[in-house]
C-alpha cells in the first residue's frame, strides 16, 4: 500500500512538473506572434528635399501630400550614385527616395536615396565617326 501511494504521488508529482513545463512553452510562443507584430514596420516616402539640418540632424522633405521632417541618427545611410554622402550634400528640391521607420511618434531615416532623372544619367553618342561602305 505504502508503494501505491508513493507511486501515486511520483507521478502527479511528475504530471504537475510536465504541465507546467508546457504551460510555459505555450506561452512562450504565444508570446512571440505579439512580439513580431510589434516590430517596426519599414516605410517609404518619396519626395524632394525642402532643408536639411546636420546640427539638429533633421530633413525635411516635400511630397504630393505634405511636408515631412525626418530624423537622421548615425545608422542612417545616405547615397548618390551608389556613393554614400552626408547630409548636407542633399540640396534644396534634390529628389529623394526614404524608407524609415516610426519610432515613438517619429519619423527616423534608415535610408535616403537621392533619385537621379533619366536626363541627367551620362549616355553614349553613337560613334559617328564610323564610313559607311559603298
Amino acid at each position: 500500500m505504502k508503494y501505491s501511494k508513493i507511486l501515486f504521488i511520483l507521478f502527479a508529482g511528475s504530471a504537475l512538473v510536465f504541465a507546467e513545463a508546457a504551460n510555459s512553452s505555450t506561452a512562450a510562443t504565444a508570446s512571440a506572434p505579439i512580439a513580431k507584430h510589434s516590430a517596426k514596420a519599414m516605410l517609404v516616402i518619396k519626395g524632394k528635399v525642402v532643408s536639411t539640418d546636420v546640427i539638429e540632424n533633421k530633413l525635411i522633405v516635400k511630397t504630393k501630400k505634405a511636408e515631412d521632417t525626418l530624423n537622421v541618427d548615425s545608422t542612417t545611410v545616405i547615397r548618390a550614385n551608389g556613393k554614400k554622402i552626408a547630409l548636407g550634400d542633399l540640396s534644396s528640391e534634390t529628389p529623394v527616395s526614404i524608407s524609415y521607420k516610426n519610432t515613438d511618434g517619429k519619423m527616423i531615416a534608415v535610408k535616403i536615396t537621392k533619385i537621379i532623372a533619366a536626363t541627367q544619367h551620362k549616355t553614349v553618342p553613337k560613334d559617328s565617326t564610323k564610313t559607311q561602305a559603298k
